[in-house]
């Protein structure tokens, strides 16, 4: 319920703080616009109802969620109340540098005697309502900064000589780490728009540096004076935010924090993809030039100018923050989330790669055959030295030569990485991933859920395109023999035939891959599984001596069916049966790392028995038996049907469930059996199959739609 009452409090209180603010901004807009007697009615009657109405829902929703901040300890260190804090200061202090933007847009646009239509930010808008909400949203700002600062928010001071650039938010309370992580991911949205400002004031320049007057294209006026203002405000704002991010790097939590790995990736991954797009676009233009496109070298600037504009900025943003992502990933310990997250990155690079080379390749492969066969296949003009082909081509070959080094480049350290061996015999699965690394990340790449996805995911988009193009190809030729023959029956076949090729090839390949993987996974597995031998102890066998090899007419009970179900799931693994009748373990076992033994057993065993299990130094897996006078919790144990007739069904759950963990701790993964099934599961399963069959259905709708 606390819960609950701080969410609506928190809530309110932001909506009908917003309310008042901006109703102060538009009645101080209002009056700066066209002066108090000659504003319009409805924007004054507009504003001040904002005004109005939100300012006593606000106080009488924020002077409750502070009074409780001031009487409970949980109340003031909550997360809702931290998310507020810090989202108050966001909703003010950004709109505030906004409206400082546009103050200095139409300030050099003054400077350069333009026209204030021309500016990027702030076209319309007045300097007097400007001013007004650049104080609004400073006061609002300010305000919430001295309760983020307020001894009863934060209560440990700073040392003398201290360093107070952080103000008083890094004196969090201690535990609250709710403040401290709203704190974090604040300054990462500082960053993220300081950023992009940066970019975009650099983009607006170097569009202005490269037009041409004269030629062709559009009237780049204002951009000169959009750029100096957004480099006026974002470069200095960038530097702050960049040195209060770097500030968190002293905090222990943050050296490891998963949040700034995530968002250097998305930089990295934001600036590769756009400039390479970039660069695409710049190389379909040279290629155009090339293929004698009759355009002037002003008119070649001008279609450079775009690309070039966008690429630049956002290739030092890939390879500035890739720097300093690749010296966080050094000074980290690797570990698997730290691989997982790697694999992410290189396999969505990966993804745009291969996407933008079949496009590529696909529109190269119809050019080259609309040269024999000239049709208006590919649209415009049939004759090959064509604009329309022209162009083609040119978009064609700087698709594949961007797209195709990026695939390479990412999917071969990925390649690479699930191709190592796993982990050496005899060697033990229990070190740190550090130390066996080079053995176990290839296990972990070939089970990795990303990798599975991206390749299953491959496979399903090439058998789809395979289907769609069967069915292109077909659509022609059955016309053809309906007596309806198409103009261009040979080309149109042939195209998409060798589109069929085409997506025939990649599935191969890819299906290619994810068998390499799973034999290879199952050499590691097999080799794990026989560096695990288990001893399994029956006290009901019959007499005869212990076997490694067991027989399962020898064994009785659970023993046997124990042995059944590890030889259906894990036949690498070594099995010794060993028949308390006969004695304990022998020496010879004493290599083994698990032991399987009834609870029984466990609890009331003889004392040799006792002696040798409390000198065994593997594993020891209780089952949880039948057994009179003895109770055992836990689902697994639970055996509702024995009343009913059926306890051997239910010995043999065991023997599976047994199997299962003894198979999981094999091949190095924790223990984790089955949970209860419950009717939802079925019910989520139905669903899953309804939506399969929607895709399929969809499919077959766009394939038959064509005839």
């Amino acid at each position: 319920m606390r819960t609950v009452r701080r969410v609506y409090l928190y809530a309110i209180a932001f909506i009908s703080l917003e309310m008042t603010v901006w109703g102060v901004i538009w009645l101080g807009r209002t009056i700066f616009s066209a002066g108090l007697a000659g504003s319009s009615a409805s924007l004054l009657a507009g504003s001040l109802s904002l005004t109005l109405v939100g300012l006593p829902v606000f106080l009488l929703h924020w002077l409750l969620a502070q009074g409780d901040a001031a009487r409970n300890p949980e109340d003031r260190t909550s997360r809702v109340r931290a998310v507020f804090l810090y989202a108050a200061l966001l909703a003010h202090f950004i709109p505030a540098v906004h409206n400082g933007l546009a103050l200095a847009n139409r300030l050099f646009l003054a400077l350069f005697r333009l026209d204030d239509s021309l500016a990027l930010i702030g076209a319309g808008q007045t300097w007097g309502g400007d001013a007004v909400a650049i104080l609004a949203n400073l006061a609002a700002g300010a305000y919430f900064l001295t309760v983020i600062r307020a001894p009863g928010q934060n209560t440990r001071d700073f040392a003398p000589g201290q360093n107070t650039r952080d103000f008083a938010d890094r004196r969090a309370l201690p535990g609250n780490a709710n403040l401290a992580g709203a704190r974090r991911l604040q300054r990462y949205i500082w960053l993220g728009y300081s950023l992009g400002l940066v970019v975009l004031g650099v983009q607006q320049l170097l569009s202005f540096i490269l037009y041409v007057p004269g030629a062709a294209g559009p009237r780049f006026g204002g951009l000169m004076a959009a750029g100096l203002a957004l480099l006026l405000v974002g470069v200095p704002l960038w530097v702050w935010s960049s040195l209060r991010v770097e500030d968190l790097l002293h905090e222990p939590e943050e050296q490891a924090s998963l949040l700034r790995l995530v968002v250097l990736y998305l930089l990295v991954l934001l600036g590769a993809g756009a400039a390479l797009g970039a660069a695409g676009m710049a190389l379909a233009a040279l290629f155009r030039q090339a293929f004698g496109a009759a355009s002037s070298p002003g008119e070649l600037v001008n279609q450079l100018s775009a690309p070039l504009s966008i690429g630049v900025p956002l290739g030092v943003v890939w390879a500035y923050y890739g720097s300093r992502l690749t010296r966080d990933l050094a000074n980290l310990p690797d570990t698997p989330q730290l691989a997982a997250l790697r694999r992410l990155y290189l396999t969505i690079l990966s993804a745009l790669g291969l996407l933008a080379a079949v496009i590529g390749l696909r529109s190269l492969l119809l050019y080259l055959l609309s040269l024999p066969f000239p049709t208006p296949l590919q649209g415009g003009s049939t004759a090959p030295g064509a604009g329309p082909l022209r162009d083609q081509l040119a978009a064609a070959l700087a698709v594949v030569l961007t797209g195709l080094p990026l695939w390479i480049f990412s999917w071969r350290p990925l390649q690479q990485e699930a191709a190592r061996p796993g982990p050496a015999p005899g060697q033990n699965t229990s070190l740190s991933w550090r130390t066996v690394q080079g053995d176990f990340a290839g296990d972990q790449a070939r089970h990795s859920v990303i990798r599975k996805a991206y390749l299953y995911l491959l496979l399903f988009a090439g058998v789809l395109a395979m289907m769609v193009s069967t069915g292109e190809a077909l659509y022609p030729l059955l016309r053809s023999l309906l007596g309806s023959r198409p103009p261009d029956l040979l080309s149109n076949s042939l195209g998409w035939l060798l589109t069929l090729l085409l997506f025939t090839a990649l599935t191969a390949y890819h299906f290619t891959v994810l068998r390499g993987d799973a034999r290879l996974a199952g050499q590691a597995l097999a080799a794990r599984q026989r560096q695990f031998p288990v001893i399994v102890l029956d006290p009901a066998g019959l007499p005869g001596p212990e076997e490694e090899a067991p027989d399962r007419e020898a064994a009785s009970g659970f023993a046997a069916d124990f042995l059944d179900a590890l030889h259906a799931q894990a036949p690498d693994i070594p099995v010794a049966l060993v028949r308390l009748a006969q004695g304990i373990p022998t020496e010879g076992l004493a290599g083994a790392r698990a032991v399987v033994l009834p609870a029984a057993l466990a609890t009331q065993p003889p004392e040799a028995l006792r002696i040798w299990l409390d000198g065994f130094q593997g594993q020891k897996l209780v089952i949880p038996l039948p057994e009179p006078g003895w109770e055992w919790l836990g689902p697994a144990a639970r055996s509702d049907r024995r009343d009913h007739g059926e306890g051997l069904s239910t010995q043999r759950d065991l023997a599976e469930m047994a199997a299962l963990a003894v198979r999981q701790m094999a091949e190095g993964q924790p223990v984790r059996l089955p949970l209860p099934s419950s009717p939802w599961t079925s019910v989520a399963y139905v669903l899953a199959a309804l939506f399969a069959l929607e895709l399929l259905l969809l499919a077959l709708g766009l394939l038959a739609s064509r005839f």
